[in-house]
């Protein structure tokens, strides 16, 4: 192994509308659950087909960071978001040890995997106000949980944080998607609202709906008012969640 990423998943030619996903551990607890065949990474590469398969997207890749070649985070859990973003930017504290200066001058989600949890307080994205502040323009962090005693969560919130990152709140095709009120417009949360929950052999949370449930569950096209339980997490996207990554990647091709 060399390099500073491994390719894990790879569709399409580069374009101008493009989805990337680097992928990081804590420390070697968490490497398995991003390496080819681990649950986070399985989740990630179908997430990444379906939206490249709905259509709107040139090209969309998921990286692995090379941990093993160069340095792990192991961060402190009260601060790991800060700890994160200081080994992106090699040189501080926690340096990645690879030869780039700052990795998050890559455009697309960088993902980090820790073990601090699995709940809506460990799991989120960094806020991105603008159309051209999105993965599809710029570097942009999220974090979320495995080796949870809920594990089954792990793979539907690992896509949520990340998908949130090519999603732009402010766009008007995801102000239609989730029947967003003009007195609630400018709130990022409504986003959850493009998640649903499905009704098969039993019910399942898509990723956008997961940690919001009971908040967002009514609200949207895509939305389902079911009140069975107990529920199942899913790793399938809802139209909705694919049509808003679509409508933000067309607004940011001019960025």
């Amino acid at each position: 192994m060399s390099g500073t990423y491994t390719v894990l998943k790879e569709r399409g030619s580069l374009g101008s509308k493009n989805m990337n996903v680097y992928v990081y551990a804590d420390t070697s607890n968490e490497l398995s659950a991003i390496t080819s065949g681990g649950k986070v990474a399985t989740a990630l590469e179908s997430a990444l087909n379906q939206v490249y398969d709905f259509g709107g997207i040139d090209y969309c890749k998921l990286s692995k960071f090379n941990h093993e070649d160069h340095n792990y985070i192991n961060s402190d859990e009260s601060t790991y978001v800060a700890d994160f973003d200081g080994f992106l930017e090699d040189g501080s504290k926690y340096g990645n040890g690879s030869d780039e200066d700052n990795l998050e001058s890559r455009k697309g989600v960088h993902l980090f995997i820790h073990s601090y949890g699995c709940n809506v307080n460990n799991a989120s994205a960094e806020p991105h106000d603008s159309k051209c502040g999105t993965g599809f323009s710029a570097g942009v962090k999220a974090w979320s949980g495995v080796n949870c005693d809920a594990s089954d969560i792990e793979e539907t919130s690992a896509i949520q944080e990340a998908f949130h990152c090519f999603i732009h709140w402010g766009n008007q095709t995801v102000y239609d998607l989730t029947n967003t009120p003009s007195s609630e417009e400018g709130d990022h949360l409504r986003e959850h609202a493009l998640g649903m929950i499905k009704k098969q052999s039993s019910d399942n949370i898509t990723p956008l709906l997961a940690y919001h449930e009971y908040e967002y569950r009514g609200i949207g096209e895509c939305k389902n008012t079911t009140d069975r339980t107990p529920y199942k997490w899913s790793t399938q996207l809802t139209y909705c969640t694919k049509k808003a990554i679509q409508a933000t990647a067309n607004a940011a091709t001019d960025c």
